[in-house]
């Protein structure tokens, strides 16, 4: 790991200025909010996406569609769709984060998971291996893509892939193509690709069937009960926003790279005690709205998912100079602040600008 330079802790606009970024998944709420930052840091961002994933969205509620220089719609698992655009675009950085997501969608669609999860990453890296524009890229994965063995210890990058459903096991997969094609997409024999690993992401704008935070404002506004699976499950819970800087500063460490001992993994975590019980997060949401909340469990045939997890975000830490900015509390109230501005039928794009602008202005957890 010798010969890494020491990275900012924000990223900088000074990198991003016009840049010219690649970004899969744009529609989808990291996606989106990747778009706000990378346009807020002035990038010339051009996506890529099949739809918009939900109705409501946060692409369309906050305006995502007007920080974009180009907006194709099309399936990454078409070679001809994803060539085309990497013809058209020509890019810088590739940031690749268009994927199925949802755990409980990989058990009804099994099939349909692997293909976009897998197949939809080889063609991106398939792309990138033959244009000499792209001098970084940044494959997002999940931390679902180690074998989970159900120990109270962070993960590391260098310990074991694994899956045991549908979704993990699609994007530990993928984690395999991105390693496999590592060596085929060197610059001048220096890595340009590399993996990223998150928690579970919360901010304002998340509508997905089946994630805690939008489940729980679904039941507040409905003044009903919340469907949970396993109420004392752990996660590691983290505001979208921190990740999301977290992979910006990678792809500067990437694309102004000499070394050739990249490590070709990453994981952006939160803070351990934002390593939190789905109970716990529903207290909170309880103390900060003052609401209670009724806890329904869902039947015995649903599928099941792994109790414990947490990451080891060392590397970041000590190569990049990223660590997060918002703590559990806060960033379930930044959460909890964007949905009340909906609520009150605020202009969301200015909303959602000015939370990014606090983000960047802000020290880290002390």
């Amino acid at each position: 790991m010798e010969g890494l330079v020491m990275s900012q802790r924000n990223p900088s606009p000074i990198f991003w200025r016009n840049k010219k970024v690649l970004l899969t998944g744009h529609t989808g709420f990291k996606g989106s909010w990747m778009t706000h930052l990378l346009e807020f840091l002035g990038a010339q961002v051009h996506g890529l996406s099949i739809d918009v994933p939900t109705d409501p969205s946060l692409f369309e509620t906050s305006h995502v569609a007007a920080k974009l220089t180009s907006d194709t719609r099309g399936d990454i698992c078409s070679e001809t769709i994803v060539e085309s655009v990497f013809n058209d675009v020509q890019p810088d950085v590739v940031f690749h984060l268009a994927a199925q997501p949802l755990v409980l969608k990989g058990f009804a669609d099994p099939a349909g998971t692997f293909k976009t999860n897998v197949l939809g990453t080889l063609n991106v890296l398939e792309a990138i291996r033959t244009r000499d524009s792209v001098k970084s890229a940044v494959m997002v994965t999940t931390d679902k893509v180690y074998k989970n063995l159900e120990w109270i210890f962070p993960y590391r990058e260098i310990d074991a892939l694994g899956g045991s459903d549908p979704y993990s096991a699609s994007k530990s997969a993928a984690e395999m193509v991105v390693a496999g094609y590592q060596s085929s997409t060197k610059k001048n024999g220096v890595p340009i690709t590399v993996s990223a690993r998150a928690g579970n992401v919360i901010g304002g704008g998340d509508w997905s069937a089946g994630r805690l935070l939008p489940d729980l404002i679904r039941a507040i506004n409905a003044r009903g009960p919340l469907a949970v699976r396993n109420p004392e499950a752990t996660r590691p819970w983290q505001h979208v926003l921190d990740p999301l800087a977290g992979y910006l500063l990678l792809a500067e460490e990437v694309y102004e790279n000499e070394s050739t001992n990249l490590p070709e993994s990453w994981n952006f975590g939160p803070e351990f005690s934002s390593v939190q019980s789905v109970r716990s997060i529903v207290g909170l949401v309880e103390h900060l709205t003052g609401m209670s909340i009724q806890l329904n469990m869902l039947d015995e045939n649903q599928p099941t998912e792994h109790q414990l997890l947490a990451l080891d975000s060392t590397r970041a830490h000590q190569l990049l100079s990223w660590r997060p900015k918002l703590d559990f509390q806060d960033s379930m109230t930044w959460t909890l602040n964007w949905y009340k501005k909906l609520a009150a039928e605020s202009d969301m794009l200015a909303f959602t600008e000015r939370q990014i602008h606090e983000y960047l202005q802000m020290g880290f957890i002390k």
